[in-house]
């Protein structure tokens, strides 16, 4: 009888403290963060951010469920079926517009208003924003822009190049085969990075994937032109083996030595750095060669949205307000991986940020891909906020022109034309078809 005793009060202790931590856990407001942040270093940022937010807010737990980019689109569709979505979600502009254009976000304005409208860098702010509506509120953005050994150009007595008939002249005289060559695109079909290269010689032929009002414009003579230029370039300046080449590939040869001008982002810091930082020294950053009309920056801005009918907006509101506002926390998460740009005119000039070594020491090129993450765009945002590119040009269609016309011997008028095809087939596929 006494033993029964025990057992029954020891059970009753139990469930009392069972129901005590389950109201403290009811009490606490929950928000869950879809991030597509996989980097170890990355992955330390945020956890360190949301810990430092937590102790600030012990009534808010914040949840960080990694999501690859990938998944994003599939994630959210089978999540919304399950009623189970999150609050935030981490994801490129591209991503977010989709989201936002199939009624899945909720505004950003509010949460936007809170940080303050003027405390944005303005360009990357108005990458996320459809009519009066914001649909996220940018975390980082990325740029793309042409590097060139400065020290090969003055050891062939060549200026910096400003047209494609300068810089068809100094890729051909910088390539001295098989020891080095002047420039190489990555066309591997697993790269998906043509699209843009291609876009920035492009844009500066008065050329375009898409017109205002969503039409492919793609097959036209200024763009047949524009592969040609790099076609000949590759024959004359490049490796046959790039038809092969990833992003990293291309850099991995800019840092040996074998490559004298290549695209890249700010990240070409840490990645030229762990294998001869003395290239860097003799590397500049420099505005895209133009044929008639000037030259265009390519961007990749990354935001944080907010999906529509999901209890504690305005938990979630601080929140996005503290990884922007707390300066420290901010910092750690650019300097988590190099070539992360500031949205924020507050790190554009903060001691942690700019005085890093990682930032500091390369001050001329992070200058110039600052400068092009002000007014870059993707690949069909140049008219604005628009699903057109990733929906367009979703694959290696770029890569497969560039095959089809190296490999396959295809001419450069069919190819154009063939890539035309693809692209408004895949329009029509999402929807997006005119």
């Amino acid at each position: 009888m006494k033993k029964g005793l025990v057992i029954l009060m020891v059970l009753c202790l139990a469930m009392s403290l069972f129901a005590s931590g389950s109201s403290e856990t009811a009490d606490k407001k929950v928000i869950t963060l879809w991030c597509a942040y996989s980097q170890p270093e990355r992955i330390e940022a945020m956890d360190n951010a949301i810990a430092k937010f937590e102790s600030q807010h012990p009534d808010i737990d914040v949840v960080r469920e990694l999501v690859p980019w990938a998944n994003i689109i599939q994630k959210w569709t089978t999540s919304s079926m399950a009623n189970s979505l999150p609050q935030l979600v981490v994801a490129g502009d591209d991503t977010l517009v989709r989201l936002w254009e199939a009624g899945a976000l909720e505004s950003a304005n509010e949460a936007i208003d809170l940080i303050g409208k003027d405390n944005f860098v303005e360009g990357p702010l108005e990458s996320f924003k459809v009519g009066n509506d914001y649909i996220g509120v940018p975390h980082y953005t990325l740029s793309w822009k042409m590097c060139i050994r400065k020290d090969w150009l003055d050891e062939l007595g060549l200026a910096v190049p400003t047209t494609w008939d300068e810089l068809m002249d100094v890729a051909v005289k910088m390539t001295d085969a098989p020891n080095r060559y002047g420039f190489d695109l990555p066309m591997s079909k697993t790269a998906y990075k043509s699209r843009e290269w291609l876009n920035y010689f492009m844009r500066t032929n008065n050329a375009y994937y898409f017109d205002a009002n969503g039409n492919c414009t793609f097959n036209t003579p200024q763009t047949v032109e524009t592969v040609q230029f790099l076609v000949d370039m590759y024959k004359a300046a490049g490796r046959s083996a790039a038809v092969n080449y990833s992003e990293n590939d291309n850099i991995d040869n800019f840092a040996r030595g074998t490559t004298g001008i290549i695209f890249a982002a700010g990240s070409l810091v840490s990645n030229v750095s762990k294998i001869d930082a003395s290239v860097l020294e003799n590397t500049i950053v420099i505005d895209t060669p133009i044929k008639s009309t000037p030259s265009f920056d390519g961007a990749g801005p990354v935001g944080i949205g907010k999906f529509a009918g999901v209890e504690y907006s305005a938990e979630a509101n601080e929140f996005l307000k503290f990884l922007l506002t707390d300066n420290d926390v901010y910092a750690d998460f650019l300097l988590s991986m190099t070539g992360q740009i500031p949205v924020t005119k507050a790190l554009t000039t903060y001691p942690k940020f700019v005085n890093d070594p990682k930032i500091a020491d390369y001050a001329d090129l992070n200058a110039m891909w600052m400068k092009g993450a002000e007014t870059g765009r993707r690949v069909g945002m140049e008219f604005g906020l628009s699903p057109l590119g990733a929906a367009g040009i979703p694959g290696s269609e770029i890569e497969d022109m560039f095959q089809s016309i190296i490999v396959d011997g295809v001419s450069v008028e069919k190819a154009v034309a063939d890539t035309h095809n693809k692209i408004v087939e895949n329009l029509n596929a999402a929807g997006l078809g005119k």
